[in-house]
């Protein structure tokens, strides 16, 4: 019995668990001063390469206040640099 519930627990310890499918990237603008953008596409890179992610346009407040610019649903995993336009960070999340 002992046994039985050791394997059980062990195999529960170890079982591969469901991941999610996506997870949601929010981009938030906000700039020295108040501004707009033209549409500019948004890619990230992970392990797979560039993965494009939306476009991004109008306007942007001046900090401290911050605006919902584009929400997009990406696979989950590790990425490790931001395109925007033709402006290339590293930046991992």
């Amino acid at each position: 019995m002992a046994a039985g519930a050791l394997v059980t627990v062990g195999f529960l310890w170890f079982a591969p668990r469901p991941q999610p499918a996506a997870g949601t990237l929010l981009v938030v603008t906000s700039g020295r001063s108040a501004g707009t953008v033209a549409a500019t596409r948004l890619m990230i890179h992970g392990g797979g390469g560039w993965i494009a992610v939306g476009n991004v346009s109008g306007s942007v407040p001046a900090a401290p206040v911050e605006q919902d610019a584009l929400q997009a649903q990406v696979g989950p995993g590790l990425y490790d640099a931001i395109r925007f336009g033709d402006a290339m960070n590293p930046y991992a999340f």
